[in-house]
């Protein structure tokens, strides 16, 4: 088989022939590898870089069932759909411009993603400027809340009404429960009071008059009994309603916690570390093709050379 630089006309190389050129010509592809590194890692630090502001959000909690099934105010789709799609950039456009910052809604490029089937949704947006991306970040999460201000409003005002009507009832039940007790001290002392009556009344008096009111004593004591134990009944199940009345209000205040239609997880914020341009990505992705270019250029070469002989 002839060397590589004795070839005569052939429509193409064998795999031999190819290890000779490639050998033959290293230094040509070395240094072409190199240029192409070197050129890309000087077009990269000559870049502006590029930095990243996330942030992470989810749609606020509307009504919780009693089966623990959670309603939200929007779908997490939905929302990301709307930040992605520019939908509301005039929107954010205008709030940035009533704080002094000039921007066309065009600049404002919003990417949202949402991690596997949760309601958090990952907001990014890629600037040049890090204080002026958390400017443009927190302008969209206002508009977010005020697009949904209204129903928040009247979400938050029905809670409260019926964390109002909750405390009302407590109020009646802390009444009914304090006159409970009231009627059971009283019985108590009465109680007392028969006792006291029996024992000084002793067992040796015998007549008729002394042994009918010694047995309605006894009488009436048993009926306080009696009555005392419902009283007690009574004042255990009011107190089961007010805890009851206490875990319910506490859900109501939780509600009002949570109520916000957008419910912020990840204030914005930003590595130091640019996103762009990627140096090392760049220098080896530059490194790989120039090393082909160079194999081509060098084929092209040495396919000419033959050419001539």
């Amino acid at each position: 088989m002839p060397h590589a630089d004795k070839l005569d006309h052939k429509e193409f190389f064998d795999l031999y022939d190819i290890f000779n050129i490639i050998w033959k010509w290293k230094f040509l592809i070395i240094g072409g590898t190199v240029f192409f590194g070197i050129l890309a890692a000087v077009i990269s630090l000559n870049t502006k870089k590029i930095f990243e502001v996330k942030a992470t959000i989810r749609p606020g909690i509307l009504t919780i069932n009693k089966s623990g099934k959670i309603a939200y105010y929007d779908r997490a789709d939905n929302i990301a759909m709307l930040i992605q799609s520019g939908a509301i950039n005039s929107s954010i456009q205008k709030k940035m411009k009533s704080d002094g910052i000039e921007i066309k809604s065009t600049q404002l490029r919003f990417t949202s993603d949402i991690p596997g089937k949760s309601q958090t949704i990952n907001i990014s947006f890629e600037t040049p400027d890090i204080e002026y991306g958390k400017q443009a970040t927190n302008a969209l999460l206002q508009v977010l809340e005020e697009k949904y201000l209204k129903r928040t409003q009247y979400v938050k005002k029905q809670n409260k009404m019926k964390g109002e009507a909750i405390e009302s009832k407590m109020q009646s039940l802390e009444m009914k429960k304090d006159s409970e007790q009231r009627k059971i001290e009283l019985f108590n002392s009465r109680t007392n009071d028969l006792r006291n009556a029996i024992a000084a009344m002793g067992k040796d008096k015998n007549d008729i008059d002394h042994l009918a009111l010694k047995n309605a004593y006894k009488r009436e004591l048993f009926e306080n009994y009696l009555e005392l134990e419902k009283l007690q009944q009574t004042k255990l199940e009011i107190e089961l309603r007010l805890s009851d009345e206490v875990a319910k209000i506490a859900t109501e205040e939780s509600k009002n916690d949570i109520s916000d239609a957008i419910q912020i997880i990840q204030k914005p914020y930003s590595n130091s570390k640019p996103v762009k341009p990627k140096i090392k990505s760049n220098i080896t992705l530059a490194s790989f093709t120039g090393f082909f270019v160079m194999v081509f250029i060098t084929f092209l070469l040495e396919l000419k050379i033959s050419k001539r002989r």
